[in-house]
């Protein structure tokens, strides 16, 4: 599902339907009295499916640690959920107006920019995540991948684990426009597989 939360501020995170969808926690999670690193997980029970947003997701305004795959059983060789946008001229997250946000483990396609921390904003990380790609690997265009206003962040890193794969990019892989930025590691151009 993609149903909004229905008390943004309660801590709960529950749509209309008593539902916890992605989108809630993110209102939850933005509405959050205090400001502490929250953290977005997904039951096992959804793990290889996708999130169809019918719309862009929330900006992030608080410090976020997105993880697709924190429940599954075994260690994951690729992302564990997928979120697909609504059309190629729509965000998958617009903005991240937070510093100290982690996105790992998700499949981010059919968007215009799957994500895009915003300046002023610092220490971004972007680990493990297919950009243009469905959760099953098939190619799913997006216009460009990420989007990097702010400082001190980090996409990819020093060992496989961390690498993400931007494939399917109609426009950009990745824009840099901040200071002091890691890209590293990463797989551009090709499927998940590296070919």
């Amino acid at each position: 599902g993609d149903a909004v939360d229905d008390a943004p501020g309660d801590d709960v995170c529950a749509t209309a339907g008593a539902v916890c969808t992605l989108r809630a926690a993110m209102q939850e999670a933005n509405s959050d009295l205090v400001p502490d690193a929250d953290e977005i997980i997904f039951d096992a029970g959804i793990l290889g499916g996708t999130i169809d947003a019918g719309s862009a997701l929330p900006d992030v305004t608080q410090q976020l640690r997105i993880d697709g795959c924190s429940e599954s059983p075994i260690p994951p060789d690729g992302p564990c959920i997928g979120v697909r946008g609504p059309d190629t001229s729509t965000s998958i997250i617009p903005n991240i107006q937070a510093d100290d946000v982690v996105i790992r483990f998700l499949a981010l396609s059919r968007a215009s920019v799957a994500t895009s921390l915003s300046s002023g904003n610092q220490r971004l990380t972007l680990e493990n995540n297919w950009f243009g790609l469905t959760v099953a690997g098939t190619p799913d265009p997006i216009a460009t991948g990420a989007v990097l206003n702010g400082d001190d962040s980090t996409i990819g890193g020093s060992s496989g684990g961390e690498a993400n794969v931007f494939a399917a990019a109609t426009s950009e892989a990745i824009l840099v426009s901040g200071d002091d930025n890691q890209v590293q590691g990463n797989l551009i151009g090709v499927e998940e597989d590296g070919i």
